[in-house]
C-alpha cells in the first residue's frame, strides 16, 4: 500500500518541494526499486524471446512491406516464412499480423536493421518512447520534481507498461502519440497535435472515440486536421500494399462474424465490456459480439455527450484527458492488456487534480484495485495465474470499469478556471 498512501499525499501542491525532501527522497528510492525489479524482470523475460515476443510479426511484415509486398503482411504462411528465417529459434511458432495496413507505414524502418540488433534495438526504441512520454506528461500537468517521481513509479511498475515492453509491444509509441497530442492542444498547435494524435490510426478503434469528441466538443478545426491526416496515412499504406493488402487485412476480421466461437476465444482475453461478456454469459457467441458493438456504439454516445455538455468549458482538454480513454477502452471491440498504458494520462490528472477529495470511497476502492491488479507483481500473477487459467472475472475488466465510473462521474470537479494557451474554439 506504499503507493496508495503517497497517491494521497505526494500529488498535493499545497507547499514547495523543500518541505518534503523527506518524501522526496523516499519516492527517489522507490523509483529506483521500482526500475530495478522491473528491468530484472525483463531481462529474465529476455530468455523467452521465443515464446512470448510479437517483435517478429513486426519485423516481417516490415520487410515485406520495404520489398514491395506489403500485401502479404496479413498471409501467415509467406509471413511466418519471413519469421522463421530471420528468427529461427522461434520453432514452429507462427505470429500474425493483426495491425491496421497504415501500421506498415511506421514499423519499416525495422527493415533497415540487422536481424542480431534489431531485438535490443526495438527494446531501447520503445524505453525511449516511454521516457518521452514521461517527460511530456511531466510537461503537460507542469508537475514538481517529488510528482514526477511518484509518477515514474506508477509508470515503471504498471503492469501494462512491463507487459508492452515483455512483448515489444506498441503501447508506448501511443501513449507517446496520445501524450504529445495533449501537449500541443494545450498550446494551440492543432496541425501538430491532430497528427500526433492521427498515429492511432494503427488502433482505430483507439481513434475514433477522439475524432467524436473533438466533433461533438465543437473542435472542428482539430477534428478535420485529425482527418485529413488519417486519409493521408490511409492512402499512403493503400500504395504501399495494394487493394489485395487492404482485403486480407478486412479478411482477418471476418471469422469474427463468420467464426465467432473460435473468435470468442480470442476476444474473451480483452478488459473490455465484450471481453467479459464473452467469459460470463452462456449465450450465443454471434448474439454477445453483436451485443459488444452495441456497447462500443453506447460508449462512443456517451462520449459524444460530454463533450457536448462541456463544449463551452476552457479546460475542455482537461474533460478529455480524464474520460475519453477509459470510455474507450471499456467500450473497444478488442485490445489487450497491455493497451491500457493509455490510462496513465487519466489516472494522472484524476491524482493531480485531487478530484477524490470529495468521493472517499469511491477513490479508495480505486486505489485498492490500482494496487492489487494493475501494479507489479500482482498484474502479472493476476494474468497468468488468472486470467489465462480461465477464470470467469476479469480483473483488468473490473479496474477499467472503476476508473470509468469514478472519473466519468469527477468531471464537474474540474477546476473551471480557464487555462493559458488553450486551443481556441473553432
Amino acid at each position: 500500500m506504499f503507493v496508495s498512501r503517497l497517491l494521497c499525499g505526494a500529488m498535493k501542491n499545497d507547499y514547495p518541494d523543500s518541505v518534503f525532501n523527506w518524501k522526496r527522497i523516499l519516492l527517489a528510492l522507490a523509483a529506483l526499486t521500482g526500475t530495478a525489479i522491473t528491468f530484472s524482470w525483463l531481462l529474465k523475460s529476455m530468455d523467452f524471446f521465443a515464446n512470448v515476443s510479437d517483435l517478429p510479426e513486426f519485423f516481417a511484415a516490415s520487410w515485406l512491406a520495404c520489398h514491395g509486398q506489403g500485401g502479404s503482411a496479413y498471409d501467415l504462411p509467406r509471413l511466418s516464412e519471413i519469421e522463421h528465417q530471420v528468427f529461427p529459434a522461434l520453432g514452429g511458432r507462427a505470429i500474425g499480423f493483426y495491425l491496421s495496413p497504415p501500421a506498415l507505414l511506421f514499423l519499416m524502418p525495422l527493415a533497415l536493421v540487422a536481424p542480431h540488433m534489431v531485438q535490443p534495438l526495438w527494446f531501447v526504441f520503445l524505453l525511449g518512447a516511454l521516457l518521452c512520454a514521461f517527460g511530456l506528461l511531466v510537461r503537460f500537468f507542469s508537475i514538481s520534481k517529488t510528482q514526477s517521481l511518484l509518477l515514474w513509479t506508477l509508470i515503471i511498475i504498471f503492469g501494462p507498461t512491463y507487459e508492452s515492453l515483455r512483448l515489444g509491444q506498441l503501447s508506448p509509441l501511443i501513449l507517446l502519440s496520445l501524450v504529445g497530442a495533449f501537449c500541443l492542444f494545450k498550446r494551440g498547435r492543432d496541425a501538430l497535435a491532430a497528427f500526433c494524435l492521427s498515429l492511432l490510426v494503427i488502433k482505430p478503434q483507439l481513434l475514433i472515440p477522439y475524432v467524436v469528441f473533438l466533433l461533438a466538443g465543437g473542435r472542428s478545426r482539430a477534428a478535420v486536421y485529425l482527418l485529413g491526416f488519417v486519409a493521408f496515412w490511409l492512402s499512403a499504406s493503400f500504395i504501399l500494399v495494394g487493394s489485395n493488402g487492404f482485403g486480407a487485412y478486412f479478411s482477418v476480421l471476418k471469422p469474427v462474424f463468420q467464426d465467432p466461437a473460435s473468435a470468442g476465444k480470442f476476444l474473451a482475453d480483452s478488459p473490455t465490456f465484450l471481453g467479459q461478456l464473452l467469459r460470463l454469459a452462456h449465450l450465443d457467441v454471434s448474439l454477445i459480439i453483436c451485443l459488444g458493438i452495441v456497447f462500443y456504439i453506447l460508449s462512443l454516445a456517451a462520449i459524444f455527450l460530454i463533450a457536448h455538455r462541456f463544449r463551452q468549458r476552457e479546460d475542455w482538454l482537461s474533460v478529455c484527458v480524464l474520460c475519453v480513454a477509459p470510455l474507450a477502452v471499456i467500450g473497444s471491440p478488442y485490445l489487450q492488456d497491455y493497451d491500457l498504458m493509455m490510462l496513465l494520462p487519466s489516472i494522472t490528472l484524476f491524482v493531480r487534480e485531487r478530484l477524490y477529495a470529495k468521493r472517499t470511497p469511491a477513490f479508495m476502492l480505486f486505489v485498492l484495485i490500482l494496487n492489487v491488479v494493475l501494479l507489479m507483481p500482482y498484474y502479472s500473477w493476476l494474468r497468468y495465474g488468472w486470467l489465462l487459467g480461465g477464470f470467469p472475472l476479469n480483473p483488468f475488466f473490473v479496474a477499467v470499469l472503476v476508473m470509468s465510473i469514478a472519473f466519468s462521474t469527477s468531471l464537474k470537479s474540474l477546476p473551471s478556471a480557464p487555462q493559458p494557451q488553450t486551443m481556441p474554439r473553432a
